[in-house]
């Protein structure tokens, strides 16, 4: 039987869905907030999804680049884990589009420069120097989807949200963030760099309900499928 192309239609929590797009589509920053095993993973992953592009396409002409990021998936509780995270999953995404080889090798160049340092800085300065060229020289908005985010913005150093803040501000049309956390992140965290990065979301934040009724009904047949 001839495979049916995926539409929004095909996608949980359609309506969650679209509060996102629209986010994304306008160059905002937006937080999904919900309790664990509420759908905020699912909800993340339906963006890299054929059918989550083709909803956007209807709102949007850009390009768009989706990194999702399992935060769960750091090697460590440290800044120098999240950002080879960060740089890891971009260039996985990265190896599957057509993009400058320029570019990737910069990228590259930059996840070495995280993954073996020669000094203290040398990670922070790799992570900051590869987002820049990102932002310069990628060809779409680059969006990246931040799951499991509660843990490292609970404990990594400040001056990690203040970096991102300041990588936000400085591009505001080239890099957005989505992030999943089961508490709003000006509750979690108050000193000045979580607080500059928090205000980022203050007023796109999507609070997850339960499942809709036919989104349950769905569900429940997936479980028994």
């Amino acid at each position: 039987m001839e495979q049916r192309p995926a539409t929004s239609d095909d996608v949980m929590r359609k309506r969650d869905l679209e509060f996102l797009l629209d986010c994304v589509s306008n160059a905002k920053c937006c937080a999904v907030v919900g309790l664990s095993n509420m759908g905020k993973s699912r909800l993340l992953r339906s963006l890299v999804t054929q059918a989550g592009a083709n909803a956007l396409a209807t709102k949007a002409e850009s390009a768009y680049l989706f990194v999702y990021i399992d935060f769960n998936l750091m090697l460590d509780a440290s800044e120098q884990a999240f950002y080879e995270l960060v740089l890891r999953s971009i260039l996985a995404e990265l190896e599957q589009r057509v993009v400058d080889a320029g570019l990737l090798d910069e990228v590259s160049q930059a996840y070495a420069a995280v993954t073996h340092p020669v000094n203290s800085f040398a990670a922070s300065l790799g992570f900051v120097e590869g987002m820049m060229a990102l932002s310069t020289g990628l060809d779409a908005r680059l969006v990246l989807l931040c799951d499991e985010f509660d843990e490292p913005f609970e404990t990594l150093d400040d001056r990690v949200f203040l970096n991102l803040r300041a990588l936000r501000d400085r591009y505001p049309q080239a890099v957005s963030y989505v992030v999943a956390t089961g508490r709003r992140l000006r509750t979690m965290r108050q000193e000045h760099g979580a607080a500059e990065f928090a205000e980022l979301f203050a007023h796109n934040i999507r609070f997850l309900h339960p499942l809709e009724r036919h989104d349950a009904i769905r569900f429940l047949n997936e479980l028994t499928g």
